[in-house]
């Protein structure tokens, strides 16, 4: 049992993206090879408006890969310009503002382990995902940590809602 992130409000969806990227993959007859491809729904724009500044600074680049890594993007291309270089840094930097599930504005969260960019609503999500997977594969003892981790997140949300009231 996994809870869903939120619905992006992305026009453009990671796969659709991908597909649209194909062409450009080094590993498509072009001169480089390519890794991979794996970024969420809320990083699709970003890439996508990203690739056609690319292609209008030099047609001929191609795509090593595209990928998530601490917290932020990385597009990793073959030989480019110092401006179409700038508009990568641009793209990488506004990835750590925005959340990389939904697309709306996010930060960096972390605590243990893996570092994402996320709204404050996936990372809960994302939270008690993780605490449900403990519970699949710990029994009793996982519901239980899920079962006060919920509990302490609505007394949580509760408070802020009253401090924001109390304003």
């Amino acid at each position: 049992m996994k809870l869903p992130y939120r619905k992006p409000i992305t026009s453009l969806n990671a796969d659709h993206v991908e597909a649209y990227l194909s062409p450009m993959f080094g590993g498509n007859g072009n001169d480089g090879s390519f890794i991979g491809y794996g970024i969420g729904d809320g990083w699709a724009d970003i890439v996508f408006d990203l690739h056609k500044k690319l292609v209008k600074e030099n047609p001929d680049y191609y795509i090593a890969q595209v990928k998530e890594k601490f917290a932020g993007l990385r597009y990793y291309v073959g030989s480019m310009t110092d401006r179409g270089y700038a508009y990568i840094r641009e793209a990488e930097e506004l990835s750590y503002q925005t959340c990389e599930e939904c697309g709306r504005p996010g930060k960096v969260w972390g605590r243990k382990g893996w570092i994402r960019t996320l709204c404050w609503i996936d990372y809960r999500v994302s939270e008690i995902n993780k605490t449900l997977w403990i519970f699949e594969r710990k029994g009793l003892t996982g519901f239980f940590k899920a079962y006060f981790y919920v509990r302490r997140l609505r007394r949580n949300m509760k408070r802020k809602e009253s401090a924001k009231n109390a304003v």
